[in-house]
């Protein structure tokens, strides 16, 4: 059974892959599934890394062996939920031969996945706490947790397919202007914070491009740091989002250096997309780093941690808001209509009940109405369970007129 601890990592990777889809790709009702993921990782990686020891031992230890048989029954359960989560991937097609894509299918079973992962994670706990009593030692596994791929955002926007943002985006930019105008010495630091899929990277763009932003700083620059924990990192982020040329072979003092010469003389709006890393030490380092030689300089964060926002902020947090339902509908319209007026009643009836369950999140909203396009009745009925028609029995398409 040597083999064993070669598949059950090649699983651990298979579970990091996934968890890492859910963490970038954060939608809140798959919550339940990325916890749960996230869990079952541990979980796993624990017993990885004692199973080279267990298996020498096994051929002198009968109680060792039978543990390690028992073991692998229930690795291959894990194989077959995460198979699960790609086969129901592959069922659903859009067109002809497109496969729709992996989230959009992660969105609409996420209960049932998180379910069926919660299940053979405790049974999998029940056998691995059994290793205590075989002093197993650990051994360093390869896995792919520090491989993790970064989420990319970039600042160019197309203000047409945002909606219900106006508000928002005056009263930020007049935050923004007022710290401009100040006679601060010290950095602004703004923080846009919510749920993942609100819009928080949307609302941000709006900002960033609107004329009365660029015209209060000598230099605007747009810095995505999704999971991004290295300083260094950080830091050739934000240089290379001017120059285009990465630095990442310099030191930290060589980085710092010219960051100082990007914007050791200018007032400066940097923007920090989408902050997920929650070592706090790491972003506070950061902001003493970063120049404020002219006053009135400013740092737009966007993150759904709380914490990283009341840590770094100088100005109240702007908790960005759900999206009222009527809004949300456009969202949803656009994309499953592709701008075309419905004629079928029946399909926008459906389409506000399921977007009932989007509960504002406008990236719920756009993934549903992508996946739904060009489908017929059936597949819309599949979506919801929910009665569509109002108290008198109709429906009214403010949204749609």
């Amino acid at each position: 059974m040597a083999e064993l601890s070669v598949f059950a990592t090649s699983i651990l990777t298979k579970v990091t892959t996934f968890a890492v889809e859910y963490a970038i790709n954060d939608i809140k009702l798959a919550c339940n599934v990325r916890s749960e993921l996230e869990k079952l990782k541990n979980s796993l990686g624990a017993i990885c890394a004692v199973l080279k020891d267990a298996e020498r031992k096994q051929c002198t230890t009968s109680s060792v062996k039978h543990w390690l048989e028992n073991l692998k029954d229930f690795v291959y359960d894990i194989d077959d939920v995460l198979d699960d989560v790609g086969t129901r991937a592959l069922q659903q097609k859009v067109g002809k031969g497109e496969i729709r894509t992996y989230l959009a299918q992660l969105f609409i079973f996420p209960f049932e996945l998180a379910r069926n992962i919660r299940k053979v994670r405790e049974r999998l706990n029940e056998i691995a706490a059994l290793r205590r009593n075989f002093d197993l030692k650990e051994e360093p596994i390869d896995t792919p947790s520090d491989r993790i791929v970064q989420r990319e955002t970039y600042s160019i926007v197309d203000e047409r397919k945002i909606v219900g943002r106006d508000k928002a985006k005056i009263d930020i930019v007049k935050v923004i202007s007022e710290a401009a105008e100040s006679k601060s010495d010290t950095l602004s630091v703004l923080p846009l914070i919510g749920m993942g899929g609100v819009g928080k990277t949307a609302l941000a763009k709006l900002v960033f491009n609107d004329k009365r932003t660029k015209e209060k700083f000598d230099k605007t620059l747009w810095a995505c740091v999704s999971n991004v924990s290295d300083l260094n990192h950080i830091v050739d982020v934000i240089i290379q989002s001017d120059s285009g040329e990465s630095n990442k072979q310099l030191t930290l003092e060589a980085l710092q250096k010219k960051l100082q010469e990007l914007l050791g003389d200018k007032r400066y709006l940097l923007v920090l997309d989408d902050i997920s890393n929650d070592n706090i030490s790491v972003w506070e380092e950061l902001m003493n780093l970063l120049p404020c030689a002219k006053s009135g300089s400013m740092i737009l964060i966007t993150t759904r941690l709380s914490k990283i926002a009341s840590v770094l902020k100088t100005i109240g947090p702007y908790e960005v808001p759900k999206l009222p339902h009527d809004e949300c509908m456009k969202v949803f319209a656009r994309y499953a209509f592709k701008g075309e007026k419905a004629k079928d009643t029946a399909l926008l009836k459906i389409g506000e009940s399921i977007v009932q369950k989007c509960d504002g999140l406008p990236l719920a909203a756009r993934t549903l109405g992508s996946l739904l396009f060009m489908e017929d009745i059936s597949k819309w009925q599949e979506r919801t369970s929910d009665n569509v028609l109002g108290g008198n029995g109709s429906v009214e398409y403010s949204w749609w007129k």
